[in-house]
């Protein structure tokens, strides 16, 4: 009924909005009198003029001024500027006009709908409200508000978290998720699992589900909202006494879908590169998200500050109109954060690279340096895509995606993270299950911010080699890596010890290269069956590399049939021509032949110098090749029950290690992968007190620049957990390397 008295009576108010911007004045915000004061919005009954009217006035927080009012009760709004649609962006919709004080004030559409339906819902107790109760043309006051937001949030009797009006998508889904947030919601959607593990069926089946699925498509609508994705929400929802979600006018209890839902990792929000888990997408990480901050009120309101770094991941995920936010919207919930300044006519960079000098020296310590990421503006000036397309072989489809609409910043050291995007690759630390890292860890730590002004920082590093091959990246999620020629051929150049081994061990070569894809990882959890361990072994690494092999269709036929043949593989004199480093699209068939023949003869050599008894990979191809078609293919990958427990684990660990990463060769031997704009002749060196190496790129005689964490096997040192035992990992002999001072810039 509302939607249809919506849709009669908009054109009527935006007219007669028109006609008060003539009628009234300009609203304009009186100065604060008192050093603790807010304003607060009473908003008033419905008037024949159809149009929004409310009262503001001041109120004072200070217990210790005499004007304080001890017994004040008010609300909070949490919102977003921008209106949810069933499909495409969120849109800013139009300035709406309201009276606030006969005077007249344009707000944005979503919060104007937000204001009617509180007024229809007759919410007694006078509201905040900040784009109205903060004058947003004075960057002084808003600086002193921002101060204030933990006291203005904490008194609050309810924060009230306005989603947005019903839309036909909204109402299909509540529909659908009303069972799921009543009580006893959760052991209806646990008897359905129950169900369908009864039968038997692989997970991913289950998932396929006509009736799951539409859960899924549910939560998406919901879950999905433009306000979780809103830096702010975080700090308004953490500090709220009482909460409560509205829907148009329905009230959604959102905390139950927490509870009800399996499968939500709560412990770190960047813990992998795999959203599309479990059929959720970006309902999964939005859940996540909810669930986050869900936690945290809990730990919050009794009495524990979430870390800072904490805090920091989680708005990295998220939007704000004004960059400097991502830092000033959580420092009333996180810890150790007192002595940074909120002040909104400061330069951005400084505020960041204020924010990182705390992280640096408090418990985060040099794991800051792996929090970087390579989605950033570089010293050279580059914007990501810049580096992202000399990597020719693989197309730039998530890094695009991530960067849309961002504006780097400049003028930030390489070690200090730039917190409009989310740090990619993510740490390996992130996504690490049973190895643990030493590296330099044992050699006391000793770093300096050196001023306040550049920021540039003092580092004890020990350089152990030179970059001098690297191979290809996979910048998306793929469930294969597409075109490996490089991948392939720079291992087969590699400098090799005795009888072919891995020179810095004297390991096979092609169980380095198994280690090395997967940062020494030995087990995953297969996510088709919830709970099962399984510890990787050269069978599994066999079927990966004989399905990364079957990618590349040469001349209409399988790649395979000819990579398991013995006949040599003849270029003529157009696709001898070709360099296939410079090929970047499929559109030439004389370039695809090129390609393909080339990369037949680096899989073949690749046999031909490493393949083991154990691994198999002659016999995997050819098995593969004779296979007969699966009964069900999604994405060009076999999903044959009886194949899942071969085919996926290493594939899974694969594209949560690899991903945004690249294969590297450096001039000892080593082998290793590190960010994907990693370059020849960069420096890979150990940081004292870290437990990972980094990869530096010299920019002066002892100026470097960040270029991100790396895993170099041989290099690391630690252990790993196998069958309940530890087994230490090789590493260097520290003694006998020699540590110097260098400034990251």
């Amino acid at each position: 009924m509302n939607t249809l008295v919506n849709f009669l009576v908009d054109p009527l108010r935006r007219m007669l909005g028109k006609l008060a911007d003539w009628r009234y004045k300009e609203f304009h915000h009186e100065p604060l009198r008192f050093k603790k004061s807010i304003r607060l919005i009473t908003i008033e009954p419905q008037t024949l003029d159809c149009l929004v009217h409310c009262s503001v006035n001041e109120v004072n927080l200070d217990p210790e001024d005499s004007t304080h009012n001890p017994n004040l009760e008010y609300e909070t709004l949490s919102y977003t500027w921008y209106i949810d649609g069933d499909i495409g962006k969120p849109t800013k919709g139009t300035m709406q006009t309201i009276i606030c004080n006969d005077r007249a004030l344009k707000v944005h559409q979503n919060l104007y709908n937000g204001l009617l339906q509180l007024r229809r819902l007759k919410r007694s107790l006078p509201i905040w409200i900040d784009a109205i109760c903060i004058n947003q043309n004075d960057d002084d006051e808003k600086s002193s508000q921002v101060k204030m937001m933990g006291e203005i949030f904490g008194r609050a009797k309810t924060v009230v978290v306005w989603l947005g009006r019903k839309t036909l998508g909204t109402r299909v889904a509540l529909a659908i998720l009303r069972p799921l947030l009543k009580e006893g919601g959760k052991d209806e959607l646990g008897q359905f699992f129950v169900k369908q593990s009864q039968k038997d069926r692989d997970l991913r089946y289950v998932l396929a589900d006509i009736g799951y699925s539409r859960i899924f498509s549910a939560l998406h609508w919901i879950v999905g909202r433009g306000v979780f994705e809103r830096v702010w929400t975080l700090q308004e929802i953490v500090l709220a006494k009482k909460l409560i979600f509205y829907l148009g006018d329905e009230t959604i209890p959102l905390e139950k879908l927490v509870e009800t839902f399996p499968y939500i990792d709560n412990t770190n929000i960047n813990a992998t590169n795999k959203d599309r888990e479990y059929g959720l997408g970006k309902a999964l990480t939005m859940l996540r998200g909810l669930s986050f901050l869900l936690k945290t009120r809990e730990k919050f309101l009794n009495g524990t500050h979430c870390p800072l770094e904490t805090a920091l991941n989680e708005a990295r995920r998220r939007k704000s109109s004004k960059p400097a936010d991502k830092v000033f919207a959580i420092l009333s919930i996180s810890d150790s954060t007192q002595d940074i300044d909120v002040n909104y006519r400061r330069n951005v960079a400084k505020v960041y690279c204020e924010c990182a000098r705390k992280l640096i020296t408090g418990p985060t310590g040099l794991r800051l340096l792996s929090l970087v990421g390579q989605l950033r503006r570089h010293s050279d000036g580059t914007r990501p895509e810049d580096t992202t397309t000399k990597h020719i072989a693989f197309p730039s489809v998530s890094t695009k995606h991530l960067i849309a609409d961002i504006d780097f910043l400049e003028g930030l050291p390489s070690w200090v993270p730039d917190l409009n995007v989310q740090p990619r690759p993510l740490p390996l630390e992130n996504l690490v299950q049973t190895v643990v890292y030493a590296a330099a860890t044992s050699i006391n730590p000793d770093f300096q911010v050196l001023d306040s002004d550049k920021f540039h920082l003092k580092l004890k590093v020990a350089f152990v080699d030179v970059i001098t091959n690297i191979g290809d990246v996979i910048d998306t999620a793929a469930h294969v890596i597409r075109k490996p020629w490089r991948f392939i051929d720079i291992v087969t150049g590699i400098v090799l010890g005795p009888a072919n081994t891995y020179k810095p061990t004297g390991e096979p070569i092609i169980s380095i290269f198994q280690k090395t894809l997967v940062a020494g990882e030995i087990a995953t959890a297969n996510v088709y069956k919830k709970g099962e361990t399984i510890e990787i072994n050269e069978s599994h690494f066999a079927e990966w590399f004989a399905t990364m092999a079957d990618t590349l269709m040469l001349l209409g036929e399988p790649a395979l049939k000819y990579i398991s043949q013995e006949e040599e593989v003849y270029f003529t004199l157009q696709e001898f021509a070709v360099n296939v480093d410079e090929i970047k699209s499929y559109y030439s068939a004389t370039e695809n032949a090129a390609r393909a023949k080339y990369k037949v003869r680096a899989i073949r050599k690749f046999i031909s110098m490493y393949d083991s008894p154990a691994h198999g990979l002659r016999d995997r191809l050819q098995e593969k090749f004779n296979r007969p078609m699966p009964t069900y293919r999604r994405m060009g990958v076999d999903i044959n029950p009886d194949l899942i427990g071969v085919l996926t684990p290493y594939r899974d660990m694969f594209e949560h290690f690899y991903l945004h990463r690249c294969l590297f060769i450096t001039g000892k031997g080593y082998m290793g992968t590190g960010p994907w704009t990693v370059q020849k002749n960069d420096r890979v060196a150990l940081v004292a007190g870290a437990s990972v190496p980094f990869i530096f790129r010299q920019r002066a005689s002892d100026q470097y620049e960040l270029v991100g964490e790396a895993y170099c096997h041989g290099m690391m040192g630690g252990f790993h957990t196998r069958n309940g035992t530890q087994e230490r990992l090789p590493g260097l002999n520290l003694d006998d390397l020699n540590f110097e001072y260098i400034t990251v810039v």
